[in-house]
Formats: C-alpha cells, structure tokens, sequence
C-alpha cells in the first residue's frame, strides 16, 4: 500500500506537490514532463481545484461551467477535465536502483478557483482525498495511505 507522509505546519496547512496533466493525454514516461504545482490538501473543498494559471500552462479549454460555493458567496466558474498526478517516495529495485513511482487520479473534472496571493495554485479536494486514509497528527505529521 502506498503511503505518503512527512511534516507539515499547522498555520500553512498541508501542503504537497502535484502534478496535472490533460484528462485525454497519455501519462509522460517520466516526471519532468508534468507541470508540478504546489497544492493545498483542503479537507473542506469537495472538489479538487486548478487556479486559472495551472489551465494556462496546460492550455486547457473549459470543459464547461459550474458554480462553486465558498465561504462568502456562489461564483460562477470554468470547469477543466485534468489527471492528477502525486509522485510516490522511490523504492529500491532488485539491483539496488531507485524506483520512482507516480499515483494518478482521474479524469477529475477540477473547478477553476482564485488563489489569491498564496503560493498554491491547486485544491486537493475530498474526491481525492476520500480515496484514501488521511492522518495529520497534533505534532506536525501526516500520513496519507492509499
């Protein structure tokens, strides 16, 4: 079973690399073709999300529209079917190599939201992380099993 884990700061949140990738693109053969983000584990968003950056980089087109409730209002906003992509701690293969490995999730349909001034430019949502086990102790550390 797959397991991330590390620290992480209570007043920052928890955040974690990902990348994103077109819903109907094959995956890359290795990882320096993904466009990584910093994303924001967000345990009240249904929804995984992309700022309008990440769709820019991408070249997505929406795939349609929806509206997002946030906490002071319902907006209006564009909708992209992506693949999201986690990279997972290498291993050791059986000639002593290191082994990267890399999760996907999807196609998501990710709604487009406004980071504002913050560093993260993506939301991981519930449909993500309800997929697996997330534990995020008083002491800084979070363990995530898939």
């Amino acid at each position: 079973m797959p397991v991330l884990s590390g620290p992480f700061d209570w007043q920052k949140g928890l955040i974690w690399d990902v990348g994103f990738i077109a819903a109907g693109d094959q995956l890359p053969a290795g990882p320096d073709l993904i466009h990584f983000c910093p994303a924001m584990v967000d345990t009240g968003a249904s929804h995984t999300c992309v700022s309008q950056s990440v769709a820019k980089e991408l070249q997505l087109e929406p795939s349609g529209k929806s509206e997002m409730r946030t906490a002071r209002e319902i907006v209006p906003v564009n909708l992209y079917y992506v693949q999201l992509v986690i990279l997972l701690p290498a291993k050791r293969g059986p000639d002593g190599e290191q082994i990267g490995t890399m999760q996907v999730f999807g196609p998501i349909s990710a709604p487009e939201f406004d980071p504002g001034d913050q560093v993260c430019k993506a939301l991981i949502g519930r449909d993500i992380i309800s997929q697996g086990a997330l534990h995020m102790s008083l002491d800084g550390h979070y363990t995530f099993s898939l």
